[in-house]
């Protein structure tokens, strides 16, 4: 099973719920407490895969938590926003967080140096779409596609699919935007196919990885010893 293990290539998306669902909901939270936490596990769960045969791991970072709908539209946090429209705590939050997953993996390419530990920046690509949408054919960069309504389309109470209800005497329908492309977020946090494939080729070309990780590659090589070891002579 270990040889398996070390013939795959292990993606990681991961940290994101753990902030847009908790953070900021009490008086006393923490941001660093809460970041420090979730390397903890993100660290754990890691060296869990490793000790299984795991050799190949690309780790995403937080996205720009503080600009998509999902967050802009919650009353949590101190209502401080920045040039671009996006919350200050929760990049505050996010940047905080991607930091110390800069330090993990470092840490981890110390202590395991027989394995390949990616960085995926997903959150400078997502920054910069915000901040030069008109590069991406964005015209929306802070609303989302899908939703029900208020200045980023997007309700707590009726979320894309949801049912429709009555919110404070309003009745709230979720509705899909005509063009998805114009749009980076499709529902609350989750990018739309066009602004994915930018994520994709961020991942492909490499642009976006540190250290630089040729993925394509990667997997001609697995397939050709994984080839090669089931020659019969």
């Amino acid at each position: 099973m270990a040889e398996h293990f070390s013939e795959s290539i292990y993606f990681f998306e991961t940290g994101s719920n753990d902030y847009s669902v908790y953070a900021f909901s009490t008086d006393d939270y923490d941001s660093a407490t809460s970041v420090n936490t979730t390397i903890a596990y993100m660290r754990s769960a890691f060296e869990t895969l490793y000790k299984a045969g795991a050799r190949n791991f690309i780790v995403m970072n937080v996205i720009t938590l503080g600009c998509t709908p999902g967050i802009l539209a919650d009353t949590r946090g101190n209502g401080t926003y920045d040039a671009y429209g996006c919350k200050v705590d929760w990049m505050d939050l996010t940047d905080l967080h991607n930091r110390r997953l800069v330090e993990l993996l470092e840490d981890l390419r110390a202590e395991y140096p027989e394995a390949t530990w990616v960085l995926f920046d997903a959150h400078s690509l997502f920054l910069d779409a915000i901040r030069k949408p008109q590069n991406y054919g964005v015209e929306y960069p802070l609303k989302a596609c899908c939703g029900s309504g208020g200045p980023y389309n997007c309700h707590s109470e009726v979320l894309c699919g949801k049912n429709p209800m009555s919110v404070n005497g309003t009745y709230l329908q979720w509705t899909k935007c005509d063009d998805p492309s114009l749009y980076i977020i499709w529902d609350t946090v989750h990018p739309v196919e066009s602004f994915a494939y930018y994520m994709a080729q961020g991942v492909l070309t490499g642009s976006h990885l540190s250290p630089t990780f040729d993925i394509l590659e990667t997997v001609r090589a697995i397939k050709a010893a994984r080839s090669s070891s089931n020659q019969v002579y």
